[in-house]
Formats: C-alpha cells, structure tokens, sequence
C-alpha cells in the first residue's frame, strides 16, 4: 500500500494518516465551493436592476407610475414568477420585497415619478450586503432609505450620508431587523 511511505515518514497509523488525508481532501472541497461560489451581492443587484426596468419599461410611455404597487406589479408581469409565492414578491436572499411609492408600499399616485421597492425583514448581514450593492447608472436609482429599531437614514448623491454606501456605513447603521427601500425615477 502506498500510505506506508507518509505513515513512516510523519510516523502515523493507517487510521490516522487516512483521517489527516479526508481531512485535507474536505477541506480543499469547501475552499473551491466558497471561492466559486456566485456572489449574492451581484445576485440581489441584478434583482434589483431587473424589478426596475421591468417597471421602468411598463411605465415608458407614461407621464408617471400612477396605480403602481405589488399587486399592480404582479397583474401586470413585472415580477418574475419564481419570485411570487402567495400574492407576495420575495427575493434570493428570502426576504419579502413590497413595491410602490414609500417603505409601505402604498400605491404611487398621480403625477408621481418616483417609486420604490423595498425589502423587509433584513438580518445585519443582509442589509449590508443590500445596502452596498452597486446599481449602474441606467438603473434610475436616486436614493436608498434604511429603516430600522434606532432610526431611519437616507443615503443619496452628493448628501451627508452618500451614494453609493461604503461598507463602514452599512456596517455603522445596520442593526438586527431591518427595512431597505431603494427609491428610483
């Protein structure tokens, strides 16, 4: 058997060197499965990007996002399928997203151009996670609002609390349960 060579050299047992060697073989197993593991971070900003567009594209040809809100989204095929599970949109990171005109979702009115999506129920980690995604320019973000037990906080260009937000911001103002709206033109 060709473990005597290392059983001899290291001066292990049989048992023990096959031990160190599934060991080792586990442990280089979980290295690549981490390294090449797809970001979630790219996943929820492609989410995101995706959501606004469609409801971006909906709306073009309309002076505003009049009667917009989740339900509207969903009758009208904003939201892909695989993320519609009991009338309600949930995201990859299984948190419910609402859609409309504030962190409530309350339907965007007449001669509003702004709406919102906004994810609920967010751990620490995902809301730092969420709050540091890099949206491009096309995607027509113009601010993101954290709410939370403490306090709530708008991020936007050029403002005291900047976009994009830095991971010491997110990690400065996330807290155990939080609400992220992500506000678009």
């Amino acid at each position: 058997m060709k473990t005597t060579f290392g059983n001899k050299r290291f001066h292990l047992s049989s048992n023990a060197f096959l031990g160190i060697a599934c060991a080792v073989a586990i442990g280089l197993f979980l290295l690549l499965f981490f390294l090449l593991k797809p970001s979630q971070t790219a996943s929820v900003t492609d989410e995101i990007s995706t959501l606004s567009r469609n409801i971006r594209t909906h709306f073009q040809k309309k002076t505003d996002y009049r009667g917009l809100d989740t339900n509207f989204a969903i009758k009208n095929n904003m939201v892909p399928l695989e993320k519609i599970r009991a009338n309600k949109v949930y995201s990859k990171n299984k948190s419910e997203i609402i859609i409309g005109r504030d962190i409530s979702g309350n339907t965007v009115m007449p001669t509003e151009n702004l709406f919102a999506i906004t994810y609920l129920n967010l751990d620490r980690n995902k809301c730092k996670k969420l709050l540091t995604s890099k949206l491009d320019a096309t995607s027509g973000v113009v601010s993101i609002t954290l709410e939370n037990e403490e306090a709530s906080y708008e991020f936007t260009y050029g403002g005291s609390l900047p976009l994009p937000v830095s991971s010491e911001n997110a990690k400065k103002f996330c807290k155990a349960k939080n609400a992220v709206m992500f506000t678009f033109e």
